[in-house]
């Protein structure tokens, strides 16, 4: 991290390792690594044309995997992670063309790694 403070995203992490999440949501969560949103900044800018729109997302995962690669992430906060689903039906994953920017090159990383790291930079 290079602020002092953590950020909205990271502070919903940290919120799960620390315990303050007593079941998994039902739903799904959109993801972007940040360092895939500065590559495909300078893709953009190098690749693409004016009034390109490009989407920098790759799918809304569920946050059951969410949780599941944290509490594999962290080994030391995996008692505090929760295992047991909220109610209701479980929502799957969303998907969303990016080829537009892939195209270009843009190669974003998986949740996993995304996450591990997140998690490593937080701790």
């Amino acid at each position: 991290m290079l602020q002092s403070s953590v950020n909205a995203s990271n502070e919903i992490l940290q919120g799960i390792l620390e315990g303050k999440k007593t079941e998994i949501p039902n739903s799904c969560m959109g993801f972007v690594d940040v360092r895939d949103v500065a590559d495909a900044h300078v893709i953009a800018f190098e690749k693409g044309k004016a009034g390109d729109r490009f989407i920098c997302m790759t799918a809304a995962r569920p946050w059951k995997e969410w949780y599941d690669i944290l509490r594999e992430a962290s080994p030391v906060h995996a008692g505090n992670i929760p295992t047991n689903m909220a109610e209701g039906e479980e929502k799957g994953p969303m998907k969303f063309d990016n080829s537009k920017l892939t195209d270009l090159g843009w190669n974003p990383c998986d949740l996993k790694t995304s996450l591990t790291d997140t998690v490593s930079s937080i701790s």
